[in-house]
Order: structure tokens, then sequence, then C-alpha cells
């Protein structure tokens, strides 16, 4: 047992001193601040608690980042305010049912922590949201089930099963969503979920097969498909590339394209030519590609290894980084450099916005750069991320940009306002690819985590899980269909677990096919 400083409160579980609220480091091997059940100290008011993501002091159920988010009703990231958590409060399921006692105020009436009209009447709120939103959440913990609002009559102020002393007209409390409302577990929401997420959710649970197709000797860097969706094309580490038709509801390998000296980085199609991809690589160079000759129609040579490509909207220019922050603007048609900026920052990955008049960068200072197209001026550089910015893909439809960081967010940007919207924070490693599906309303992002979260846009509500064995390099929605391409760091365990297997797979497949 750990003796703090009089005045401070033994935060270790089980134990209490007298005094004010304190939380000793978080523990060896926690993430970032968030800990395991069993494993985290709870702190004895709950709101540090609920800023490390720790237990609640109500109940022994974990709480992280996202529940605090969800709860609160915003998107925005964690910040140094946290949430109170009350003495009495609305305890989730498996919580012991119990009442600690408040500390009483001067005027010796006992007071409730999460009770807003307590709080007006006994001194100042501890650290926290505001007035308005401990009245919206109540100093509720955060349960494993969702909360929705339940008016209460004058003076019959209950929290947890104990009244809250005071008097005035009725208040606002929260009591848990019926279970058929919860898809899945661990989603702390004030509202119920939308006709959309219920549509896709019913989709993906009659469309949850995953296949996996042979393509390459290596792991695969990228996948990408083409405009019309016929065909999906992929890169790897083993110098080739690889392009499959669509037939039904399986890939069919159409041709493997050979001529790169080095590993195929990334690889990305002509926006409305079905027919012509252009691949990046190590070795230097660029390659452009034509499916109805199965052969490189041109080959262009850049100052450094190329990590990344993408091609414009309007299909006249190609842009592609290299491991020196270089990006070289290529004209597709004289397949001739006509613009080349070095810079002083770490390049990630390089896009156009859909309108084809602004350049996007993520850097490695974790932010995003915007320049004017074709001017190439800077116009604006964001702070998106405290980290490193990975990742950044438009939605199809120009409303929203998303970008993935090394501190495992996704955050969600309004395109016209370059303002965030909202933040999606279900993966614990970085954020390694994005993809929108055709119509904007679906956002896929993977990492590390042996799964990819799919999300809805408008509400960041969770639509689905893709399980995966390993880590995910990259994803792809289909440009007309739910269907997600998608490679991972898979090994091929049959002959040699040390093999990697290169294998693209594609989830949304039919469960009876």
């Amino acid at each position: 047992m750990v003796t703090l400083r009089r005045g401070m409160r033994d935060c270790r579980q089980g134990a209490e001193t007298p005094g004010g609220g304190g939380c000793p480091p978080r523990p060896p091997g926690s993430l970032r601040g968030r800990g395991e059940a069993g494993q985290a100290p709870a702190c004895s008011r709950g709101w540090n608690s609920a800023r490390r993501g720790g237990q609640s002091r109500a109940g022994a159920q974990p709480t992280g980042r996202g529940s605090v988010q969800a709860a609160l009703g915003t998107g925005v990231r964690r910040s140094g305010n946290a949430l109170p958590a009350a003495s009495g409060a609305i305890a989730g399921p498996g919580s012991p049912a119990r009442r600690e006692r408040a500390p009483t105020p001067r005027n010796g009436t006992p007071r409730s922590w999460g009770c807003p009209q307590c709080w007006r009447r006994a001194g100042p709120a501890p650290p926290g949201p505001s007035p308005r939103l401990r009245k919206q959440i109540h100093g509720a913990p955060l349960p494993s089930r969702p909360f929705q609002p339940v008016t209460l009559a004058p003076d019959v102020r209950s929290y947890g099963g104990a009244p809250c002393p005071g008097s005035g007209s009725g208040v606002t409390a929260l009591r848990p969503l019926p279970r058929k409302w919860l898809p899945g577990p661990g989603r702390p929401v004030a509202m119920a979920l939308s006709p959309y997420v219920l549509a896709m959710q019913e989709l993906f649970r009659a469309n949850t097969r995953s296949r996996e197709f042979p393509a390459h000797g290596a792991k695969v860097h990228s996948v990408a498909w083409s405009c019309c969706g016929r065909r999906l094309a992929s890169g790897s580490f083993d110098k080739t590339a690889s392009v499959f038709v669509l037939e039904k509801d399986r890939l069919v390998k159409e041709n493997n394209y050979r001529g790169h000296g080095d590993s195929v980085d990334q690889l990305c199609w002509h926006p409305s030519n079905p027919d012509l991809f252009v691949t990046a690589s190590g070795d230097k160079t660029i390659r452009i590609w034509d499916v109805r000759t199965t052969k490189c129609i041109a080959t262009v040579n850049t100052k450094g290894e190329n990590i990344n490509i993408c091609w414009s909207p309007d299909g006249q220019t190609i842009a592609v980084g290299n491991k020196d922050d270089v990006v070289t603007f290529i004209d597709a048609k004289t397949h001739r450099s006509k613009a080349e900026e070095q810079f002083k920052f770490e390049v990630n990955e390089i896009s156009w916005n859909n309108d084809n008049n602004m350049f996007f960068l993520t850097n490695g200072n974790g932010c995003i750069n915007i320049l004017s197209y074709p001017e190439l001026k800077p116009i604006q550089s964001i702070n998106a991320h405290p980290s490193n910015c990975i990742c950044i893909k438009f939605d199809p439809m120009g409303k929203y940009f998303a970008t993935g960081s090394a501190d495992a967010l996704v955050s969600l940007w309004d395109v016209d306002e370059l303002v965030c919207v909202r933040c999606f924070s279900r993966l614990d490693w970085p954020v390694r690819t994005l993809s929108f599906s055709h119509d904007g309303k679906m956002l896929a992002s993977a990492s590390e985590d042996h799964f990819i979260d799919i999300a809805e846009v408008e509400t960041g509500e969770k639509l689905w899980e893709v399980q995966c064995e390993s880590p995910t390099f990259t994803v792809a929605w289909h440009p007309k269909r739910p269907l997600l391409a998608f490679a991972c760091d898979d090994k091929d365990g049959k002959y040699d677990s040390s093999r990697e297997a290169g294998t693209v797979k594609l989830f949304g497949l039919p469960n009876d096919a």
C-alpha cells in the first residue's frame, strides 16, 4: 500500500483515504493510459478513471476513451477535462449494488458527485465537463449499455437507488436502452440507432463471409478497384502487380504484371478509364499499365524511391511521392514531369480534393498541408493530430475527408469548412489505411489491430467489425457495392510459418454462397 501525502486519496482498488482525488501513475504495459479490467487502478471519484480508461467507481467494467466520447455525445479527442462519476450513480450491468457516502458540504447536506443541482448549492464543480454536459449525462458512470433519457418527477431524484436532496422541477436521468437495440457490446450512446445503421447491420449479418484469393508470393502492400468496379489490382513486395476480375462473388486472376525492379508500394487506377492503372515502386520509377494489352505503356523515371501515388480527378496528372519527401507531378499524356516540390517535413500520403483545385499532404508532425493547384502555393496547415499523420482519403460525395494517425484515431473533416467534425477511436494501433464506401456513408479503417472497423460516417456508429488474423496493410471499398477488398500480413502456415501468404481478401460475400 502506498501512503500518499495528507489530503490526497489513495486510488487503489478498494482502498480510500480521506481528502481530495488523485490517481497513481498508469500501470506498466497499459497502452496510452487505457487499462484493462482487473489491472488498472480505479479512481475513487471516477473522473480520473474515465480519463485513463480504467474501471469506474461504481462498477468493474472497463471504460475507454471511445466510451467517454460517446457518452458526452461528442467526437472530439481526449481532452484534459474528464468525466465526473456519481458516487451513487446508476450502475451498469454487473456493477455491485452499493452506494458510497459522498463528502458533506459546509451546510451539512450530503451531496451526490453526479448531481448538478447539488454541486451548484454546495460549491464549485470538480474538473470535468461543463454544467450543461454534466446535466446531460448526469454524472453517471460509463456502463456497458447505452442510455436513454427518462424524466423523473419533482423531488424524486434517484441516483442508483438513493434520493438526491433538493427541490424544484423534474430532472432528466438516464437508464439503459433495451438489449434488442444493441448489435454489439460496449457502446454507450444517447440515442437509438439510425435506420441506415440497422439496415447495414442486417445486410452484413447475411453477408459476413470473407474469402481469400492467392495473388502474390509475398505480402500485398496495396489494393484498388477500377472506376467501374469490374477489376481489382494489387501491388506486392514481390515486385509485381496483379489484376483480378470480379465475377459474381469471386475474384478471378486475369494477369500478373512484371517489370519493376523493387517492391510495388502503391497503385491507383485512372479516375474515369477502367483500363489504365499506375504503380509506384522503390526502383525509382512509376509504370502505367493497360489491361487490354497486358503490357507497360509508359515508364517514368523519378529521383527517389517512390512510396505513394495518386491520379488527379480530371485524369491529366499523376503525383508521386518518394522517401526523400519530394512530390513529382507527371503529365499523364506526355509522361513527362511538369512540376516538382521538395518539402522540409516527412510526407506520408498525398491526394487531390474532388474538385481538383487543392492538393493535400499528411506529414510526420501530425499536420495536413494544403496547397493550391496547379499553382502549388501553400493555403493552410492544419494541426490534425498530436503524432504522425499517416493516411488521408476523400469521400466520393466530396463532403468529407478522413485522416488516420499514429495516435490510433481517425478524424473526419468537413471539406468546405476545414474543421474536424468527428473522431473514430475504436482502434488501438496506428491507423494505416482508410476507405470510404461508394455512397460516402461508410468508412473502413484498419491498423495492426486484428480487425477492420466499419463505421457510419454521419454518426460515428460502429456498423461492423471484419475479423483478421494479422495486421492489415490496405483496404478498398468497391465503387458500386458493399464489398471490401483488403490485404493482411498473413503467413502461409501449411509448409513454412515464416513464408508470407500474399493473398487478397474480399469481405461482404453471402453466407449461403
